[in-house]
């Protein structure tokens, strides 16, 4: 494992080696947000901007195309629009929503998944034109039954109208095949889903549990899952995944054993435990210290699949957070470069090679001149 390591670190000296949702960049032309601090370490510039998430952490963040921006902030209730990066407004209809996951599909639809305490509603639906003033339509309703998912974590859809939302706490899930019109229950033995991406026109999921290693879970014609332990003799959770077609994927998440942070890629082949490697950011330079490694929690790519980068936390939690990156495909990765970054749990890839990165207490930075 180590000379395997080892032979990427000479082109990495930072280096190593997609909740993420991926597919809506922001164009060239659109300015940096106004208002924010400039932050410069070694030539890249993290414009920071409030976020609007002053609680622990940003559970989701995305972006469209026109550089509007949306961001839930999970156990803190409410979804958050911003038609530019910094200048957030509350969905007024979604209040008591907490907001664990989005995504804007390619229907031009927004899609959300989390907790309606209230009303027992786990997924909405509605128009992003709405903006602010947002009034969605009911996607699914927890129905009280063992068959049905209390809390949503995650969820995809795909250009045929597939849909999959996972459950935030047990091994459940459900798909539709018709664009959210029924859904079916199903279940996923002892392991659970995490996080959810679209590539290729299929959802794939990562996820395990703490006890367990970190593991990918491939669909299968059936709507079942076909759950896939990662090499390494990790222990530990797959907290983000981004599917870059259907055989290439990079994921992230957390060695509890070492406290450290892994790194998971494959480039072909995926479905066969073989063809993975799983690095610990603990025997790189990455982060400084082996001892900071901490826990990665979200991935995110560009459209291309070129550009990406990955955040986390560093262990012990008091020493802040990180970011990396990588130009090629996932092959070589480098630090972002803020040494005082807080927390991290949330992150995006525009197609103009800048990226966002998000935390909790309000925190939201968008960086320019990474090489």
């Amino acid at each position: 494992m180590w000379a395997m390591w080892a032979s990427l670190i000479g082109c990495l000296d930072v280096s190593a080696g997609e909740s993420g949702d991926t597919g809506f960049g922001i164009p060239a032309t659109i300015p940096p947000s106004e208002g924010g601090t400039v932050v410069t370490t070694d030539g890249v510039a993290w414009d920071e901007v409030s976020g609007p998430c002053i609680g622990y952490r940003t559970e989701t963040l995305i972006f469209d195309s026109d550089g509007s921006a949306w961001a839930g902030c999970g156990a803190d209730p409410g979804l958050h629009f911003a038609r530019t990066p910094g200048a957030w407004e509350s969905v007024a209809a979604l209040a008591t929503f907490h907001t664990y996951d989005a995504q804007l599909a390619d229907n031009a639809t927004l899609y959300l998944a989390g907790d309606g305490v209230l009303d027992n509603v786990v997924a909405w639906t509605g128009d992003p034109g709405e903006q602010a003033d947002l009034e969605p339509d009911v996607l699914l309703r927890f129905d009280g039954t063992i068959d049905g998912i209390p809390l949503a974590g995650g969820i995809a859809r795909t250009g045929a109208g597939k849909i999959v939302i996972d459950s935030q706490n047990g091994n459940a899930y459900v798909v539709s095949n018709n664009d959210g019109a029924s859904f079916e229950p199903a279940y996923l033995d002892s392991y659970q889903m995490l996080d959810l991406d679209v590539g290729n026109g299929e959802i794939f999921a990562a996820g395990s549990t703490i006890a367990q290693p970190p593991t990918v879970m491939f669909p299968q014609g059936d709507d079942s899952y076909d759950p896939l332990e990662l090499p390494g003799g990790f222990v530990g959770e797959l907290f983000g995944i981004a599917a870059l077609g259907a055989d290439r994927f990079i994921a992230v998440g957390a060695d509890e054993t070492a406290h450290s942070g892994i790194l998971a890629r494959c480039f072909s082949g995926c479905d066969q435990r073989g063809s993975w490697e799983v690095f610990s950011l603990s025997e790189s330079n990455l982060v400084g210290s082996p001892d900071y490694a901490g826990r990665m929690m979200a991935v995110c790519f560009d459209s291309s699949g070129t550009n990406g980068i990955a955040v986390g936390e560093k262990f012990p939690q008091g020493l802040g957070g990180f970011a990396i990156y990588t130009r090629d495909g996932g092959h070589n990765w480098n630090e972002a470069g803020n040494p005082d970054f807080p927390l991290l749990s949330e992150c995006w890839a525009f197609d103009d090679g800048r990226f966002a990165v998000a935390g909790g207490a309000g925190y939201l930075a968008i960086g320019s001149g990474l090489p």
